[in-house]
């Protein structure tokens, strides 16, 4: 609805929207999502794990992706181009009245609950994200029960237990894929050479990852199968746990965004995109980007800044 009514090209709307979900968004200090915590539990870290260096890298991602897409807007629009509904659904060109939505400041108070909680309580995340659906479903109680009674809010939550198994499932099958590469021949061979290249601890706590991530197609698969064959390398290396944590989380959210990603295929397919579409920009904002992120903040790491 919004890029409609800004008259914006569809191609944009995969980028747009995983890019706010995978890449600063996800590996900020103190972030709840599965990337920063697989570090805590395997490293010993806690969720704010280099924080100045963290929120640079986060800054630095979060005003590159919105010039770029910024950039590619306007050029497209220039170039003729506007919203296409062709090939979308009666359910995606359905337009919502205002009146009937809920003020968009109450859906920032769950987040906001997750984070208190996760980050200056000290709740498990589980515990922190339960709370944040609790007082989501309070907040929006009378939008969820609406004409229908309570045993809409039922609907709800069962449509969304359903929809959760594939993603459960989903990541399941690329974590265990994951940690079946690094127990190949082909992966061993490839972190000699880089332990022989002699390069920066850092730079090869980010290439493994990153590696690791992209043969899974996913970043908490990837940043799993690394840890689990390599967490003793990281420790041995000397190097403080907190940089290695950061720089691993960034690191996950880069090559995991191939073309083969399974969470990508799903956000193009419900787009109604395809990768010649959208890809090169969702490339650029979760690749390329990233990248710049990490050879800028692992310089900062090595002159002690945490």
């Amino acid at each position: 609805q919004v890029f409609r009514s800004s008259n914006l090209t569809r191609r944009l709307i995969p980028a747009a929207i995983s890019a706010g979900c995978w890449t600063w968004s996800m590996t900020i200090p103190g972030s709840p999502s599965i990337q920063n915590i697989i570090p805590i539990k395997d490293l010993g870290t806690g969720p704010m794990a280099s924080p100045v260096a963290g929120f640079i890298g986060a800054i630095i991602e979060f005003v590159l992706i919105f010039v770029w897409l910024e950039y590619r807007a306007r050029k497209i629009s220039k170039s003729g181009e506007g919203f296409d509904p062709t090939g979308l659904s009666p359910e995606a060109t359905a337009v919502s009245d205002p009146k009937d939505l809920p003020h968009p400041l109450l859906a920032f108070i769950p987040l906001a609950l997750i984070i208190i909680c996760f980050n200056v309580v000290g709740m498990a995340v589980e515990a922190a994200v339960t709370v944040g659906i609790i007082a989501a479903m309070i907040l929006m109680w009378k939008h969820g029960v609406k004409d229908k009674g309570i045993g809409n809010w039922i609907s709800i939550l069962n449509k969304g237990g359903l929809n959760s198994t594939t993603a459960i499932l989903n990541t399941a099958v690329v974590v265990g894929f994951a940690s079946v590469v690094t127990q190949t021949k082909g992966f061993a061979m490839i972190i000699d050479n880089l332990i022989n290249l002699k390069m920066s601890p850092l730079w090869f706590v980010a290439i493994t990852v990153a590696i690791a991530a992209g043969a899974a197609g996913s970043a908490s698969g990837g940043m799993s199968a690394a840890f689990t064959a390599l967490k003793d390398t990281f420790v041995s290396m000397g190097i403080s746990l907190d940089h290695v944590h950061r720089v691993a989380v960034i690191a996950s959210g880069t090559l995991d965004t191939l073309p083969h990603q399974g969470a990508q295929i799903t956000l193009l397919n419900i787009c109604g995109m395809t990768h010649k579409d959208s890809y090169f920009d969702i490339a650029v904002t979760q690749i390329i980007i990233p990248f710049i992120a990490l050879a800028i903040i692992i310089p900062i790491m090595s002159m002690g800044v945490f």
